[in-house]
């Protein structure tokens, strides 16, 4: 079992020995959601959503099998994705990418890299040119990040009627 929350400080090399210390070829990595209907912004929800939907993509084109457990919006708890793999380099990169967009800060490495990935990958996902791993944490981040967008016109619509 891996937590990514728990990757710190850790290059490609040290998570690809962690993987090896398990002697296994299937793997449980659990990714933090951070976020709880009600208590959390609609921005907030989806900006969540799209790090765990791009995650998944991640470990999903990492392994050669792949599941997770689908998390709701009201639920604070971590997601479950469980990889199978044969190369255990394709994998260790996919869980440094992942670590670096969480918490993993190493010299070397920026998350700001991340968060632009995460951006074109919703793109690509929109767009239809790609097939996420994981379509309902898309679904979950296309439906508040667009709650947010109508709460902001509703806020903006309500300066001009002050003004």
């Amino acid at each position: 079992m891996i937590e990514i929350q728990n990757i710190t400080e850790m290059t490609e090399e040290d998570i690809a020995n962690l993987l090896l210390d398990q002697k296994k070829q299937s793997f449980e990595i659990y990714v933090p959601k951070s976020t709880q209907l009600y208590s959390s912004t609609n921005q907030d929800i989806a900006i969540d959503y799209a790090m765990l939907a791009y995650s998944g993509q991640l470990l999903k084109d990492a392994s050669g099998g792949f599941e997770y457990d689908s998390v709701g919006v009201a639920e604070h708890t971590s997601v479950l994705f469980e990889v199978s793999v044969v190369d255990i380099s394709k994998l260790s990169k996919a869980i440094l990418e992942i670590s670096i967009g969480y918490n993993n800060e190493h010299k070397d490495y920026d998350d700001f890299y991340f968060h632009e990935n995460v951006e074109q990958f919703l793109d690509d996902a929109n767009n239809n040119q790609i097939i996420p791993a994981c379509p309902d944490f898309i679904e979950i981040y296309n439906e508040y990040i667009d709650e947010e967008e109508d709460d902001d016109d509703d806020d903006n619509d309500n300066l001009l009627r002050i003004v």
